[in-house]
């Protein structure tokens, strides 16, 4: 299916649990921010500290065994938008982060114990990409 196919899936299966469609929209945003992310560690051009509260993007210019590698300090706006995220929820539903990029990094229990993902925990969110 097509991401916007997807989306309109989406919005309308929290509408039927329960949740505002505005809370819905805010959920698909920071999913897509979280999956940008988690995508961006997964490929190294980003490292995070073992207490996750701080990360670190890696630019490497050259190739092979000569390069230059520069660090500088930036937010980690992946647990900002898992922050967001986790306040947003309405009583009765759950946040399901995972960090692997090629599912879905965001996910969703929702009251009634529908799921769309092989793990059955939840109902996965889309994002773009």
């Amino acid at each position: 299916m097509s991401y916007q196919k997807d989306r309109e899936a989406f919005l309308a299966t929290m509408a039927r649990e329960g949740m505002d469609l505005e809370t819905a929209r805010l959920i698909l945003r920071d999913a897509t921010t979280i999956q940008r992310w988690e995508e961006e560690e997964c490929n190294g051009t980003i490292q995070v500290d073992d207490d996750d509260e701080k990360a670190e993007r890696v630019s490497r210019y050259g190739s092979g065994e000569s390069y230059r590698e520069h660090r500088y300090p930036i937010p980690h706006r992946c647990n900002q938008a898992k922050a967001r995220i986790r306040k947003r929820m309405p009583q009765g539903f759950a946040a399901v982060f995972q960090g692997d990029p090629r599912g879905a990094c965001v996910k969703i229990k929702v009251p009634s114990g529908k799921y769309d993902d092989w793990g059955r925990e939840g109902v996965c969110v889309p994002t773009r990409g």
